[in-house]
């Protein structure tokens, strides 16, 4: 029988996601996650309970571009995978708004790039990317609700890629449309 999450747990699952879709899509982007973790803390250092960061930086100079224009998709996916996991896959731009809200670094940054843009920020831009990913997003959000951190090659492998080798062709495949299919641990006989 399967245990329903207490409201606690929910409320750290949805900031799990969050970092989780970050890192998904800053990977699918070209970047290189450098950190991502999810911290717990006290009544007295984190009131909200569970808050989390996500440093990624570009895998080489070929790739800078690509990486600065998906910034604006990186950063609104957090929200995005957090309004997701809280209210179904198909969340309204008001709900959306409610967790940027709450975000106010991620809120910040979309203002910031907007400005640089010259064009409002869309934040549901990135839906069909975290509904695609969801499996790999759901996956790397395990893993930092369970372990407090996740690596690259983590969200490499919960997007399906078992060798950083493989990954240019198979992180095109997913942003041109295909689905990921995560690779599972090899379980011991």
């Amino acid at each position: 029988m399967t245990r329903v999450p207490t409201d606690g747990e929910r409320h750290q699952l949805g900031i799990a996601a969050h970092e989780a879709a970050h890192a998904v899509t800053a990977v699918l982007a070209g970047a290189r996650i450098s950190r991502v973790v999810m911290v717990r803390g006290g009544p007295r250092t984190n009131p909200g309970g569970a808050a989390g960061v996500c440093r990624y930086a570009r895998q080489d100079d070929s790739l800078a571009a690509v990486v600065e224009t998906q910034r604006h998709l990186i950063t609104a996916a957090g929200s995005v995978a957090e309004a997701v996991w809280h209210h179904g896959p198909r969340p309204t731009s008001r709900q959306i708004d409610r967790f940027l809200d709450v975000n106010t670094r991620d809120r910040a940054e979309l203002r910031t790039i907007a400005y640089a843009l010259g064009e409002p920020p869309r934040p549901r831009e990135v839906l069909p990317t975290v509904l695609r990913c969801w499996p790999a997003i759901a996956e790397v959000g395990r893993r930092l609700f369970t372990e407090g951190s996740a690596s690259h090659t983590d969200v490499l492998r919960a997007l399906g890629i078992a060798a950083e080798q493989d990954a240019p062709s198979l992180l095109a495949a997913i942003r041109n449309g295909q689905r990921p299919i995560p690779l599972r641990e090899e379980q011991p006989a």
